[in-house]
């Protein structure tokens, strides 16, 4: 257990709808919570690497938050890293057949799917989190849509 003093401290009763505050010069607490996590806590989310920010999320639902945007993020962050990936599946055929229309239309189609893959990712993670959905599924949802139409665009691709 981790006890801890807390000086100042106001404790507050919910009953029903009724709210009544108390406050005290010290109060002894035992709180789950180390020295240590609440350092960690202090540190930017942008500063951290993919397991600190997993160990944040999973320290912040233990304490009651509710953690599903972050969460969508995370998984959103995490499945970003494969997107050139993903885009390179159509643009693997768009460079290998020779069109009449030259190569600019051929990049300029490649661009055009790299664009509606990034709007998609960020629509997917509104509409998961609004219907609140897996956030792993919703953080992979683009990945997932975007490799099956371009697995469908190489095998329908003749060179």
């Amino acid at each position: 257990d981790n006890q801890w003093l807390l000086v100042n401290a106001v404790t507050r009763d919910y009953q029903n709808k009724l709210i009544t505050s108390k406050q005290t010069d010290t109060l002894v607490a035992n709180l789950s919570l180390t020295h240590h996590e609440l350092i960690k806590m202090n540190k930017k989310i942008s500063e951290m690497n993919y397991n600190e920010v997993k160990n944040y999320l999973v320290l912040l639902k233990n304490g009651g938050k509710d953690i599903r945007k972050q969460m969508i993020e995370y998984y959103g962050n995490y499945a970003f890293c494969f997107s050139s990936l993903i885009v390179m599946l159509f643009g693997v055929p768009f460079a290998s057949v020779k069109r009449k229309s030259g190569i600019a239309m051929q990049i300029g189609a490649a661009l055009v799917i790299s664009f509606i893959y990034l709007l998609f990712t960020k629509f997917s993670q509104t509409i998961g989190y609004s219907q609140n959905w897996d956030p792993i599924l919703t953080g992979w949802m683009a990945n997932m849509l975007f490799l099956f139409f371009g697995l469908i665009v190489i095998f329908k691709t003749r060179t």
